[in-house]
């Protein structure tokens, strides 16, 4: 029954498996809206029948226990702490979506250790194998925890706005992964765009400077416009979707989707989205030479 509902809506196909599909929500600059999307992206993927689990990896500063209105009792701290707390620690939020909190929340003052959460990292699809997605909430431009994150993730989502230094930094966070040898494929998301025209006019440009310099494109997941039932759902603690089901957000985030169930987690599908990866580089390039 549930996977019939899914496949209506166009998140699964016939050979869908149950592998979690890990994604890092990324940014080099803070104030772009990532851990807004983050929540809502896991949020309207809850809302379509998809198990969506939101780790905030954002060890000073994380605010998705905000966001999803919940006191944590444990934390992502907890759990680096003593693995056998890792189910005690996910909380959950609401039907298909749960969290695991940052250490933000508590004073539990446990120091931060790249290596530690690192391999607790390469353990997630072990421990969380029922979820249909993971989603990384990590911290701004912080390259210790980008880094690990990025590394266990099926795709990278680099957000940006239409700000010249937001897309600045975001270009970097790109040649960071591509100078990191990082073969995961990344893709590229514009927040905050006035109209669909300034979302292609920076893509465009974002790609054709990364294809020129570093040989390589993001992939194009999309953009929100400013829509202000985003704000309207930040102020009142709830997911977009449940403030306006069929606002321009909703649709976007659910194109979103869409995007990331096609291109999931096995061998097969990681392949082809570095193939395709391959071929937007190529097609950027080409477009260059011209």
């Amino acid at each position: 029954m549930m996977n019939n509902r899914l496949k209506s809506l166009g998140f699964l196909d016939e050979n869908e498996n149950h592998r979690p599909t890990v994604v890092s929500v990324i940014s080099g600059k803070g104030g772009v809206g990532k851990s807004v999307l983050a929540f809502n992206l896991a949020a309207v993927m809850a809302y379509g029948g998809l198990k969506s689990l939101i780790i905030d990896c954002d060890w000073n500063f994380g605010d998705q226990h905000v966001l999803t209105n919940v006191i944590p009792e444990l934390t992502l701290a907890d759990i680096v702490r003593n693995e056998n707390l890792t189910y005690e620690a996910t909380i959950h939020v609401k039907e298909n979506l749960h969290l695991i909190a940052s250490p933000a929340s508590d004073r539990s003052g446990v120091e931060f250790s790249r290596n530690r959460l690192a391999r607790l990292l390469e353990e997630i699809r072990g421990w969380f194998g029922e979820y249909h997605f993971i989603i990384l909430d990590t911290p701004s431009g912080n390259l210790d925890i980008i880094r690990p994150t990025s590394l266990v993730s099926d795709l990278n989502l680099i957000v940006i706005n239409p700000e010249l230094t937001s897309i600045a930094d975001g270009y970097g966070l790109f040649k960071f992964l591509m100078k990191s040898k990082n073969e995961i494929p990344a893709c590229i998301f514009i927040n905050r765009v006035d109209c669909e025209t300034d979302y292609e006019y920076v893509y465009q440009k974002f790609t054709l400077l990364a294809g020129r310099f570093l040989g390589r494109v993001p992939l194009d997941g999309g953009y929100l416009l400013d829509d202000r039932h985003i704000v309207d759902s930040v102020a009142k603690q709830k997911p977009v979707v449940e403030i306006s089901s069929d606002s321009p957000a909703v649709r976007q985030l659910n194109r979103l989707c869409k995007i990331l169930t096609s291109l999931g987690p096995t061998a097969d599908r990681r392949k082809e989205l570095k193939n395709i990866s391959s071929i937007n580089s190529k097609t950027a390039l080409a477009e260059i030479r011209k």
